[in-house]
């Protein structure tokens, strides 16, 4: 630095002198008034002169260093590439392409070529057939967004309606089908107030109703009390209390039906509880059954959504566990359950276990029949896992993800909930906005 800055000032000393120079030769009767060149050019050549050298460090590193820099982290990345290409270990395969990402990136930050990019999509795809990820093509679904005032926490579709919990105002918001996409129904009304004389408080889940139900609802939400809001849009809600347990309620967080509506499962972690309600069309009028006998899952209290599927639950927990259990229906063959499940991941490099090693779920749902899937949705990396589910294990079958340039341009932050519509249309709450694609594999 001394040396640079000891060069720097030799050549603005030898501009300087050569700038004086060339005055002194220009301006008339320079060698006559030798003074005032001196005087007024001398102190416009000692400020002009850092700046003009800084400026022309500027454009030269510029022109050359950012180059230069492009060159020698692209030129990692390629290396990385082809010592991928070169492996036969997994783990090798995997670090050489997330070298080469890891290099691209720094590369592009100087500049994007066209040989960048292509090298970009090819350590991409190698990875995402190694993870078996498929690439959907996500696009805006709600017409202008969202007020940033909503806080979509859980959502529910039918194959004309998006409905989304607003987590800030304890409400249903509803979205209907249009050409262009989905617009915002400013009617629609299903939050917390007064029906017929039930008092309906904040709402913390919902769920989309089959077509053929007693209420005429599309929509069913349920508040910490156990009270039911049937919502329509185009009629007021019905509010209908749950019948409490005998035991009594100690902490309602989710409530979920079964994909042909006939049971509500209600999750009472604080409880060690989950109720099963007994359905005749969407009215679910009767005292419940605890669903576990002398088996409980433990750390119940860490809970935090469930799905069914007839008599089959799952059960999801904060440390990323899932519990599988199948209801018995005689008096002498107790419900089981398998607890913890093994969650199968053949992927190369992983490994099988409890947890999935590079995922963190928040919610899990099944799809509507014939399709047997249960789907996990992991909102920071903001995919959704397919899983094939056994009595005692989750296979892997693959996951569904944005593209990566759609997550830098449209979806930047973490996802917040997801679901899936009878029609296949995958929905994802990201920010102010929710994406949705049609037609899922």
């Amino acid at each position: 630095m001394v040396k640079g800055l000891q060069g720097v000032r030799g050549f603005s000393q030898k501009f300087s002198q050569g700038f004086r120079t060339l005055i002194s030769n220009l301006l008339p009767n320079a060698g006559d008034n030798q003074s005032a060149v001196s005087g007024t050019s001398m102190a416009f050549i000692a400020l002009a002169v850092p700046v003009l050298v800084v400026l022309v460090a500027s454009m030269v590193y510029l022109r050359y260093g950012r180059v230069s820099q492009f060159k020698e982290n692209y030129n990692l990345a390629v290396a990385a590439a082809v010592g991928a290409t070169k492996q036969s270990s997994p783990l090798d395969i995997r670090h050489g392409w997330e070298s080469a990402i890891f290099y691209l990136d720094k590369a592009e930050s100087y500049q994007v070529t066209q040989e960048s990019q292509e090298l970009r999509r090819e350590a991409q795809a190698a990875l995402d057939n190694m993870d078996g990820i498929i690439r959907l093509d996500f696009r805006p679904a709600i017409i202008g967004g969202l007020s940033r005032t909503i806080q979509v926490s859980h959502m529910a579709a039918t194959d004309s309606d998006l409905y989304l919990l607003n987590a800030a105002r304890g409400e249903v918001l509803r979205a209907y089908l249009t050409n262009q996409g989905y617009e915002m129904d400013p009617a629609f009304k299903c939050g917390p107030g007064q029906y017929g004389g039930t008092s309906v408080g904040t709402l913390i889940d919902i769920a989309a109703l089959p077509k053929v139900n007693t209420r005429n609802a599309s929509v069913l939400a349920m508040d910490a009390n156990g009270t039911l809001l049937y919502c329509s849009p185009t009629a007021d809600p019905i509010a209908v209390p749950l019948v409490t347990p005998q035991l009594g309620w100690r902490g309602i967080s989710k409530f979920v039906l079964d994909p042909d509506g006939n049971n509500l499962y209600v999750l009472d972690p604080l409880g060690n509880a989950v109720w099963v309600y007994a359905g005749n069309f969407g009215d679910f009028p009767n005292l419940p059954n605890m669903f576990f006998g002398e088996q409980v899952p433990q750390n119940m209290n860490t809970a935090i959504d469930l799905a069914a599927n007839g008599d089959e639950l799952y059960l999801l927990f904060q440390d990323g566990h899932v519990t599988a259990c199948t209801l018995s229906q005689l008096d002498v063959v107790p419900t089981r359950c398998a607890d913890p499940v093994t969650f199968v991941d053949n992927r190369p490099g992983q490994q099988s276990g409890k947890t999935i090693a590079d995922a963190i779920f928040t919610q899990l749902g099944f799809a509507d029949p014939p399709d047997p899937s249960l789907y996990f949705f992991e909102p920071l990396t903001q995919a959704i896992y397919r899983f094939s589910p056994q009595p005692d294990s989750l296979t892997l079958q693959g996951q569904f993800r944005a593209s990566e340039d759609q997550r830098k341009l449209m979806m930047a932050s973490p996802a917040t909930a997801m679901t899936m519509s009878p029609n296949r249309y995958l929905f994802m709450s990201v920010s102010d906005q929710v994406y949705f694609v049609t037609d899922v594999p």
